[in-house]
C-alpha cells in the first residue's frame, strides 16, 4: 500500500502542466465571482494573459516534458497505478493542441472579440482535460477526461445568452448524452469479457480465436464518446447546428482541439487489436464521407457547410487508422491532422473576415468581394485548394500521405476493404472540390448587387494574419522537412 501512495504522489510531478492550467481556470473563475465588475471590456487583457500562458506551455512540453521522457530511455512512464502514461507521442499531440490553442487566441485577439470573461474558465479547462485525455490507459481514465471535455464544449456552446446559442448547446448535450451512455453500455461489456478496464486486456480478448461479433459490437459501442468527439458518423448530427450558432473562433476551436487528442486515444487503443476493427472502421469512415460530403453540396451558410466538412474530414482522419499501424502509417495520419488543423484554422478565419463586411455567413453577401478585398480573395483561393487536397499546398502533401499509406496496406495484405477505401476516398475528395471552391468563386467571378465596403482597418492585422497562414500553408508544401522533423524528434 505505501508503494502504490509513493507512486501515486510521484505521479503529481509529471502532471503539473494540466494542474497549472486548472488553476489558472479556477483562478479566472474566482476573479469572475469576487469581482462582479468584470465585464467584456477585460476580455482582450485576459486573452493576453492566455496567449502567454500557452506560450508557456508550449516551452514547457517542449523542454521540462521532454528532458523527463528522453531520460528515461523514452520508456513509457505510468501514472496513478496505470491510468495515465506519459510517451513521446503524447508529448508531441500536447504540442500540436497547444499551437492550435495559440492560433485561435490570435484570432480571437486580431479579430477584437469581446467574449463573456467565463469564455478562459472553459478554455483552459478545455486544454487540461485534452491534455488528460492524451495520456488516458484506461477505461475509467478515458471517461472522466472526454466528459470533462464535453461538459466545458457544451457550456461553451451555451456561454452566450441568446435563443440560437441555448437550442444549439441543448442538441449537442442531447447527443452528446446518448454518446456518453452509449460509450459506458459498451466498457461495461468489455469489463465483462476481460475482466479489467485497462486498454491491455484488448490486446489479449481480440488476439485470440474465440473472437465474436459481440466483442466487435461491445468495442464499437465504447468507442461511441470519441467518434462524437470526431464528429464522425452515425454521431454527428450536432455539428452544423452548433457551429452556425457560435462565433467563428470557438467553432474552429471545437472543430479540430479535440479531434487531435481523440484520434491519439483512438490510435492508442486500436494499437492492441491486431487489425480485427478494419470493417467497422471503414463503415464508419464510408457513412462520414458520404454524409459530410453530399450534405456540404447544398450548403449556402459558410459554417454549416465548414461542419458538413467536418464529418467528412473525420473520415480522412479516421482512413489511416485501418492499416497495420506501422511507422508510416503513423506518420501519415500525423501529418494529415496536423496540417488539416492549420487548414482548419485559416478556413474559419477567412469566413470571419468576409462575414465582417455585411454581418452575414451567407455565400451570397461575398458576391464580389475580392474586388475590395484582394488579399482575401487570394486566401480564400489558397485556403480551398488546400482544403481540397491539391497542389501546391500542404493539404496535398496530407491527402497523399494518406493515400499512400492505404495503397501500400492493400499491396500488403491483400484484403479489398483498402481498395474500396482507397477509391471512395478520392471519389469524395474529387466532391469535395464543388463546394470547397464556391467560397473563392463567389468572391472573385460574381459581380456584387451593391458597392462592397473594404474592412475596417481595425481588421487590417486579422487580414495579414489569415494571408500569412495561406502563404505558410504553400510554404509547407515546398519545405515539408519542418513538420517531418518535428514529427520524427518524438518518433
Amino acid at each position: 500500500m505505501k508503494s502504490k501512495l509513493v507512486q501515486i504522489i510521484e505521479s503529481f510531478s509529471y502532471v503539473g502542466l494540466e494542474i497549472g492550467l486548472f488553476v489558472a481556470s479556477i483562478g479566472f473563475l474566482l476573479a469572475i465571482v469576487f469581482s462582479p465588475s468584470l465585464s467584456e471590456k477585460q476580455f482582450r487583457p485576459g486573452l493576453l494573459l492566455s496567449l502567454a500562458g500557452l506560450f508557456f506551455v508550449l516551452v514547457f512540453t517542449s523542454f521540462s516534458l521532454g528532458h523527463i521522457v528522453f531520460s528515461s530511455n523514452n520508456s513509457p512512464i505510468y501514472l496513478f497505478q496505470g491510468l495515465f502514461v506519459l510517451t513521446k507521442k503524447a508529448i508531441l499531440y500536447k504540442q500540436a493542441i497547444t499551437i492550435g490553442a495559440i492560433l485561435l487566441t490570435l484570432h480571437l485577439w486580431s479579430m477584437k472579440y469581446s467574449l463573456p470573461t467565463e469564455f478562459f474558465v472553459l478554455f483552459l479547462a478545455t486544454i487540461a482535460s485534452m491534455f488528460l485525455l492524451i495520456m488516458a490507459n484506461h477505461w475509467l481514465s478515458l471517461y472522466v477526461s472526454i466528459e470533462f471535455v464535453s461538459i466545458c464544449s457544451y457550456l461553451l456552446v451555451a456561454l452566450f445568452r441568446q435563443k440560437v446559442h441555448a437550442e444549439a448547446g441543448i442538441k449537442y448535450l442531447l447527443v452528446g448524452a446518448i454518446s456518453s451512455a452509449v460509450m459506458l453500455y459498451g466498457i461495461s461489456f468489455l469489463y465483462g469479457f476481460t475482466g479489467q478496464l485497462d486498454f491491455t486486456a484488448l490486446q489479449q480478448l481480440f488476439s485470440t480465436n474465440q473472437t465474436t461479433w459481440t466483442h466487435q459490437v461491445a468495442l464499437f459501442l465504447s468507442l461511441a464518446g470519441l467518434f462524437f468527439k470526431l464528429s464522425a458518423a452515425p454521431f454527428h448530427t450536432y455539428t452544423p447546428d452548433v457551429y452556425e450558432a457560435i462565433p467563428a473562433p470557438i467553432a474552429s476551436f471545437l472543430a479540430i482541439l479535440p479531434k487531435i487528442a481523440t484520434l491519439f486515444v483512438i490510435q492508442d487503443i486500436l494499437t492492441h487489436l491486431a487489425g480485427t476493427f478494419v470493417v467497422a472502421l471503414s463503415v464508419v469512415i464510408l457513412l462520414s464521407w458520404i454524409i459530410g460530403n453530399f450534405s456540404a453540396l447544398w450548403q449556402k451558410n459558410t459554417k454549416r457547410m465548414l461542419g458538413y466538412s467536418a464529418i467528412a474530414q473525420s473520415g480522412f482522419i479516421l482512413v489511416a487508422l485501418t492499416t497495420s499501424q506501422s511507422s508510416s502509417a503513423e506518420r501519415a495520419i500525423e501529418v494529415y491532422v496536423f496540417t488539416y488543423m492549420f487548414i482548419s484554422i485559416n478556413a474559419f478565419l477567412l469566413i470571419d473576415l468576409l462575414a465582417r463586411t455585411k454581418n452575414s455567413f451567407e455565400l451570397d453577401t461575398f458576391k464580389g468581394g475580392a474586388s475590395s478585398n484582394k488579399m482575401l480573395g487570394v486566401s480564400a483561393v489558397i485556403i480551398a485548394i488546400a482544403l481540397i487536397g491539391l497542389p501546391p499546398t500542404i493539404g496535398f502533401t496530407g491527402k497523399l500521405v494518406v493515400f499512400s499509406s492505404i495503397w501500400e496496406e492493400y499491396m500488403f495484405s491483400g484484403q479489398k476493404v483498402h481498395l474500396v477505401l482507397l477509391l471512395f476516398g478520392l471519389l469524395n475528395a474529387a466532391i469535395s472540390l464543388f463546394y470547397y471552391i464556391k467560397i473563392p468563386y463567389y468572391l472573385i467571378v460574381p459581380e456584387s448587387d451593391d458597392v462592397q465596403k473594404n474592412l475596417s482597418n481595425r481588421f487590417l492585422i486579422a487580414e495579414w494574419y489569415c494571408f500569412s497562414l495561406s502563404v505558410f500553408l504553400v510554404y509547407l508544401f515546398f519545405f515539408p522537412k519542418i513538420i517531418y522533423t518535428w514529427l520524427l524528434f518524438f518518433a
